[in-house]
């Protein structure tokens, strides 16, 4: 099995909207020791296999008619308990590319794909972002006048436009370095990041591929501009409601790239994990974010988790606020839910944010 990081990867194409300079000079240094190996192909697609179904709405969109996806987790499955099957197992071992988040997000995957005997290449899609100090100086700069600026600025003001408060730190509705410790692995909530994965991924397909590298380089360059669309939309409407009332209490820690990206304060979490798993919060936390909400008068409170709302309803009940509708994070949602997309997810989520925090 071949291991790719997506910031393993040059970007080959520009586009004159936007800046994709960020990251090359430390991609090309892996680039000839990890490059894909080409899929001697016939007439049929590319297998490729991701962990769960965001990932797998991205891939398609990249990889157009030239690949067939298959999402290892089901829609509302849990990717961080996933429990594979023999079947799936065996899907792997047929795979020409596995995609996955990379880090703690999977942890199960890499054993999972090298026991199945795969010769597949493997993508992380979101490798390592807390440690990308370039990355985050860009998009502060990008987002510092809510369009995409034409040359790199570096500048060191992304965490004072979007936190000045040092909630990680004071608040209580935070756990300190538990909550800091899981914030990257959610990084598609940062439509920014997407982009990024998306130029790699389409590079990555085109050196399996490279018969149909044109179309992997043209699909991708078409979902940027819908990918940019929707990040603009994610901005205009946060710019609906005052600084002061983008304050959000979420279920788990998953939304801290949404939060830094697009200008909120994640003011507490109800559970210190990141799974769906996990034990009830104790009286004293529970007392603790009442005391957030009624501080900042807070209107509504987010599960992060379809079907997830029960979780937080003793502490809508003691506030007395709304639990909003569910945003969607790890999974898509079934037909008719609208979230079946990662932009239509990103959007119902920005949607319920603004609706819910200015009600």
């Amino acid at each position: 099995m071949t291991q790719v990081s997506s910031h393993s990867q040059v970007a080959r194409f520009t586009r004159a909207s936007r800046r994709i300079a960020v990251g090359v000079a430390a991609s090309a240094l892996l680039l000839t020791s990890l490059a894909p190996a080409a899929v001697a192909q016939d007439d049929g697609p590319l297998n490729v296999v991701t962990s769960f179904s965001v990932l797998a709405n991205i891939v398609e969109n990249v990889g157009g008619e030239h690949v067939e996806v298959t999402s290892l987790v089901p829609i509302g499955g849990d990717v961080h308990t996933f429990d594979p099957s023999p079947d799936q197992i065996a899907t792997l071992a047929d795979s020409d590319l596995v995609v996955e988040v990379g880090g703690d997000f999977e942890p199960w995957l890499d054993d999972l794909v090298e026991s199945s005997g795969s010769s597949a290449t493997v993508l992380e899609a979101f490798p390592d972002h807390h440690a990308d100090e370039e990355h985050a100086d860009e998009h502060a700069d990008d987002h510092a006048d809510d369009e995409h600026a034409d040359e790199a600025t570096p500048t060191d003001d992304h965490g004072e436009e979007h936190a000045d408060d040092e909630h990680a730190e004071d608040d209580p509705g935070h756990e300190g370095e538990e909550h800091g410790a899981h914030s990257d692995l959610h990084a598609w909530l940062d439509v920014h990041n997407t982009i990024h994965t998306v130029e790699n991924m389409s590079e990555t397909l085109a050196e399996i591929d490279p018969d149909n590298a044109d179309a992997y380089r043209a699909n991708a360059e078409s979902y940027i501009a819908e990918l940019e669309e929707l990040e603009a939309y994610i901005l205009e409407q946060t710019e609906t409601l005052p600084e002061a009332e983008r304050l959000l209490i979420t279920t788990h820690q998953t939304f801290d790239p949404f939060a830094e990206a697009y200008g909120y304060e994640i003011v507490g979490v109800l559970l210190e994990s990141h799974t769906t798993e996990g034990a009830d919060a104790p009286a004293s936390h529970l007392a603790e974010l009442v005391g957030i909400v009624q501080d900042n008068n807070i209107p509504a409170v987010f599960s992060d988790t379809p079907g997830g709302e029960s979780m937080l309803e003793p502490l809508a009940a003691e506030a007395g606020i709304e639990v909003a509708p569910s945003l969607y994070v790890d999974t898509l949602s079934e037909e008719g839910s609208g979230a079946e997309t990662y932009i239509d997810m990103m959007r119902h989520n920005i949607d319920t944010i603004v609706t819910s925090l200015g009600a």
